[in-house]
């Protein structure tokens, strides 16, 4: 009786894992009748993972290959392309990030990336003619170039300031952009000359009061003379 039991077990076991088998060769297979994307940040290939593919009404997810996905070194400014030999309708890049719990997605404008180094999330959904469509995951790990890499402005458009200024409060910074024909969206500042100079080494920092103004790329300007910076700015066209 008992090794009739046994059998039983056995049998069992045998037909679980039979269906294991046949569900990751099916997923395989759906997997390999899924769209490969070529895809390239700046001069470099890097792999999109596929996590869903739908086709005629039926989705398949792909999660279980979640912890096989590498993350590539990339240089910031570079552009995402993302091409198939079947063109697609449509092709949109975000960035995913978690704020409070809760996973954010940004849009990111002509496949461009923005100054943030570290790494980060990217999801590409791609639909074609047919109603077909398809997700991908893209992890990256962005550069820092150089120390005052954080510094520089986030966007193509925009501009950002750092200051040196013992006696500048922080309501001081927040009234650049009042009076200013131009957007200044990020503002950094300390009282320490030493600490900033150990921090940023390549803005060879000289003056314990120092107001420096960078675009997307690089400085544009900088003053010792609270003054002569606010002329500057207001000098720049929108």
């Amino acid at each position: 009786m008992k090794h009739k039991v046994a059998w039983k077990w056995v049998l069992l076991l045998g037909v679980l894992l039979l269906l294991i088998i046949y569900e990751l060769n099916s997923l395989r297979q759906k997997e390999a009748a899924a769209p490969t994307p070529k895809v390239t940040v700046g001069a470099k290939k890097v792999e999109a993972y596929i996590s869903q593919y739908e086709k005629e009404d039926t989705v398949t997810d792909f999660t279980y290959k979640k912890s096989e996905q590498k993350t590539y070194i990339v240089n910031p400014r570079s552009q995402i392309q993302v091409t198939f030999e079947d063109e697609p309708e449509t092709v949109e890049i975000t960035e995913v990030s978690r704020f409070l719990d809760e996973d954010i997605e940004e849009l990111i404008v002509n496949g461009e990336l923005n100054n943030r180094s570290g790494e980060r999330d990217f999801i590409i959904r791609v639909k074609w003619e047919d109603q077909t469509a398809a997700v991908y995951n893209l992890h990256l790990n962005v550069k820092e170039l150089v120390t005052y890499q954080e510094l520089l402005a986030k966007e193509k458009d925009d501009y950002s300031m750092f200051c040196i200024a013992p006696d500048l409060k922080s309501q001081d910074l927040n009234s650049f952009n009042e009076n200013n024909r131009i957007l200044i969206t990020t503002s950094h500042g300390t009282t320490s000359l030493e600490e900033a100079k150990k921090e940023y080494p390549e803005l060879k920092l000289k003056s314990p009061s120092t107001f420096i103004l960078f675009n997307y790329r690089e400085e544009i300007y900088r003053s010792d003379n609270l003054s002569d910076f606010k002329t500057f700015i207001q000098s720049l066209k929108p």
